[in-house]
């Protein structure tokens, strides 16, 4: 019983911060979370633009409106410190970078990332990363927190809701992928479908802020959730120092473990030129 009634504690009192909650994805993340019938207590929004007042007041009515009791606020830095999972959405977007080359965000967000993450952890936060480009802003927030298990970048899940027919995707986000249980995997298909979204829309808001919350269901439940997912590798598929989107089992502390693909040599050749990507990337910053 008294197991039991510690569990139901630590379920009610959840608290999810979103970092970078006034963007587009952003605030469609916070609305996917307040929405959704994950057990959370507290919901946290930062950013640096004045807009997130309003977001917050706008979900603190949607909350109501759905009849859950679900404390929305603006907080700082300090304030969303050791939240039990902070979703990292801060940075320049594709859409005002001129440009669809995600790659070409890394500088900027880079430095983001790193004058932002030293002040939100608390050794045992887990990160979820959305920041472009997704798998090397997971490599450099693993490697500065030092505990790759508390890290998990959208990667090629996203990626997956493009995908038809059965599988997963694993590799690079958009460019280095490959399918593991479809035979018919076209990859072109996939990089256009969501290429042609940015174009027409600026971005892929619903896409991502659904694929956050499946992977934040996922870490407050303590699902063991199978999900293809960028973590940092130490070894794994033969690469180390490196994140790169794999099948890993996910729970309450992040990442547990990572499962073992028998890789065919076509398929070997597409994840080594994934890692080549984004180490090559990751040398610039």
């Amino acid at each position: 019983m008294r197991q039991l009634l510690k569990y139901v504690i630590v379920i009610l009192t959840m608290r999810i911060a979103v970092i970078g909650g006034a963007g587009r994805v952003g605030s469609q993340i916070a609305y996917a979370l307040a929405s959704s019938t994950i057990p959370i207590e507290r919901l946290q929004l930062y950013d640096i633009v004045d807009s997130v007042k309003g977001e917050v007041m706008d979900l603190q009515h949607a909350a109501r409106a759905l009849g859950k009791r679900l404390h929305v606020r603006e907080a700082s830095l300090e304030e969303c410190r050791g939240a039990d999972v902070i979703v990292f959405v801060a940075g320049l977007p594709l859409s005002k970078a001129g440009t669809l080359d995600r790659n070409s965000l890394a500088r900027e967000n880079g430095k983001i990332l790193k004058d932002t993450l030293g002040r939100l952890d608390d050794g045992r936060s887990v990160f979820v990363i959305i920041t472009n480009p997704v798998d090397v802003m997971t490599q450099l927030a693993a490697s500065l927190i030092r505990d790759r298990h508390r890290v998990l970048g959208i990667s090629t899940l996203t990626d997956m809701s493009r995908m038809e027919g059965p599988g997963y995707i694993i590799g690079e986000h958009g460019n280095n992928m490959l399918a593991i249980g479809n035979e018919e995997f076209d990859d072109g298909q996939v990089k256009q479908a969501g290429l042609d979204v940015v174009k027409l829309k600026g971005g892929t808001w619903f896409t991502v802020a659904s694929v956050v919350r499946r992977v934040v269901a996922a870490i407050v439940n303590d699902e063991k959730a199978l999900l293809p997912l960028s973590c940092s590798l130490h070894g794994e598929f033969g690469y180390s120092d490196v994140a790169l989107s794999v099948p890993c089992v996910v729970g309450r502390n992040g990442m547990e473990r990572i499962e073992k693909v028998n890789l065919t040599k076509e398929q070997k050749s597409v994840m080594d030129r994934a890692a080549e990507s984004v180490k090559s990337v990751l040398s610039t910053i």
